[in-house]
């Protein structure tokens, strides 16, 4: 049924004539009232009966009407629908556009209804996508973590609804219902937006979020190895963890207090393998005699967030697999000794 239909709904818009469901009129943004107590409704109504109501028009892809010329006019007017958009009456053979349907737009709304495309607002589907990638680009330049930039993210839509808001509001677009206050939410700015350029509906809503659900769920660790640079964030994943064994403290305690100037480093290799290393000097002593080791340990991190030693040694002695797992007890008892 359509939203337009006379009679067949409860509100009324006492500034465009609109009737239908809902607190606000679509058209114009204005507060709708109840047909029984609008003072207009009746003097407008008995106007409509004298009308042809006779025009269907296409909107999201749903035939809706039938409505009076007139009310098409002020659909103009208010940008809910544009020159291109689709219409019909009895007597067409097809459907035509409402410019070629010989429609007589008044002058002083003839810059009102420039036709405004949807696909800049497309754009913006794909700022998370974008603000992501440019997160780690410039977590690997400066050497960051990439959720300390998280802000770009936001930025970037705010940027790009105010450019396509200035359009629209060049255009000469009602921008009543579009209120600036809704880009701060920008899916409903992007709702708003598509009603306004004769759009789909929740279609770009629906698509903004999945792509933003999918963007959430990539993990950092491929975002890392797309842009080629690693960055703080990876070594963060391997201080939290914990050895098999030894769950009852993370890695970072281990290494942190059982090593004198424990330092932490990220990188890729030529594979492009996400490596963490972390370097210190381990003081044994044996026989009353201290001996300084420079002992280095790197971790490979793998996509599902899991992790492994895949080499140790002090100096140029290199560590075998046996030695490692030695060596990481040994750890433990020194971290255990100092608590």
């Amino acid at each position: 049924m359509s939203i337009l239909k006379k009679g067949s709904k409860e509100m009324y818009c006492e500034k465009c004539n609109w009737e239908g469901e809902g607190n606000f009129c679509p058209w114009c943004g204005n507060k709708a009232v109840s047909k029984k107590t609008s003072k207009s409704y009746e003097q407008d109504n008995s106007t409509f009966q004298t009308q042809d109501i006779s025009w269907y028009y296409s909107f999201n892809g749903e035939t809706q009407g039938p409505v009076s010329e007139t009310e098409l006019l002020k659909m103009l007017e208010t940008g809910y629908i544009n020159e291109s958009t689709m219409v019909w009456k009895q007597g067409f053979q097809g459907w035509v556009t409402i410019e070629q349907a010989g429609i007589s737009i008044p002058q002083n709304n003839a810059a009102v209804v420039k036709k405004i495309s949807n696909k800049p607002i497309v754009f913006l589907l794909f700022v998370p996508i974008i603000s992501t990638l440019l997160q780690y680009l410039l977590a690997g330049w400066f050497q960051i973590s990439a959720d300390k930039l998280v802000w770009i993210a936001y930025i970037l839509n705010v940027v790009f609804c105010l450019i396509d808001y200035s359009r629209l509001k060049k255009a000469g677009y009602d921008m009543y219902k579009l209120n600036v206050f809704f880009l701060i939410l920008i899916l409903l700015y992007i709702f708003k937006r598509v009603m306004l350029g004769n759009g789909w509906k929740w279609t770009l809503a629906i698509l903004w979020t999945a792509i933003l659900m999918i963007d959430m769920v990539i993990p950092a660790q491929l975002w890392v190895k797309m842009v080629n640079m690693s960055n703080p964030q990876m070594v963060t994943a391997i201080k939290e963890g914990h050895f098999d064994g030894y769950k009852d403290v993370t890695v970072e305690k281990i290494f942190e207090k059982s090593l004198e100037n424990c330092t932490w480093k990220t990188y890729l290799d030529n594979n492009k393998e996400i490596l963490v290393e972390v370097s210190g000097v381990l003081n044994i002593e044996a026989n009353g005699t201290v001996t300084a080791y420079n002992l280095d340990t790197v971790f490979k991190l793998n996509m599902d967030s899991s992790y492994e030693v895949v080499s140790m040694k002090d100096g140029v002695t290199s560590y075998s697999n046996e030695d490692i797992l030695k060596m990481i007890a040994y750890l433990y008892g020194v971290q255990q000794s100092k608590e």
